[in-house]
């Protein structure tokens, strides 16, 4: 980010933003944009590809003939983290899930962090062909956010932007697929910490008496 400052005198970067100075004329504050965007780009991979290396120094070890399977970076390691870098835990946790789970030979640097969130969860060849058809849209002066990609994603297809803005579930009409997602998200989190391992009988039942509201509207379709 050092490199900011030698964009033009009247700019100068600081962990606490842009001094500006009065006078920057439109051009000069357009040079910005294309370093702004690689530096926002590169920080998120940058951190979350750092706390994926650290995981070699934790006294953790995978289990013989699993050593090939990624494992989560240890809570601890985050708390250490945090201290380093000033961010928070889920700032954190959001780098390295994003960083782990896109291959460096996938991401693109035409594409911002988000993008590359929206694909994670996919498998690489997946993650391929989304990204190519993200580029494409973008070549075709059809910009696809990564609002529209994660939609395309669901639905398993390219939703146009008029569709999106049509959609219920970004109209502010009650929708049921947000709290879907979130049940989701939120339970392939417990399950990569470990919780079906770790869980007493106890905590089991206690879990499934929480979800039976869940059961009883299934039960009613």
């Amino acid at each position: 980010m050092n490199d900011l400052e030698t964009i033009t005198p009247k700019a100068r970067f600081s962990t606490l933003g842009l001094e500006i100075a009065d006078d920057l004329t439109f051009d000069e504050w357009n040079e910005f944009s294309p370093r702004l965007g690689d530096a926002a780009l590169a920080l998120g991979f940058a951190i979350g590809d750092w706390l994926i290396f650290g995981e070699r120094f934790s006294p953790q070890r995978a289990l013989p003939g699993f050593e090939h399977m990624p494992a989560k970076v240890p809570h601890e390691r985050y708390e250490a983290a945090l201290l380093a870098t000033r961010l928070d835990i889920a700032t954190l946790q959001n780098f390295a899930y994003v960083a782990r789970n896109v291959p460096r030979s996938v991401r693109h640097e035409l594409l911002s962090f988000e993008h590359h969130r929206a694909v994670a969860r996919l498998d690489e060849v997946d993650q391929r062909q989304w990204i190519a058809t993200t580029l494409a849209e973008n070549e075709a002066g059809r910009r696809m956010s990564a609002r529209r990609l994660r939609r395309s994603i669901e639905v398993g297809r390219v939703v146009t932007a008029e569709e999106l803005q049509a959609d219920p579930a970004d109209a502010g009409i009650l929708n049921h697929i947000p709290f879907v997602n979130r049940l989701v998200g939120w339970w392939s989190r417990m399950r990569a910490d470990g919780f079906l391992k770790r869980a007493t009988k106890e905590q089991r039942a206690a879990l499934k008496r929480d979800l039976q509201p869940i059961i009883d509207i299934t039960d009613e379709l």
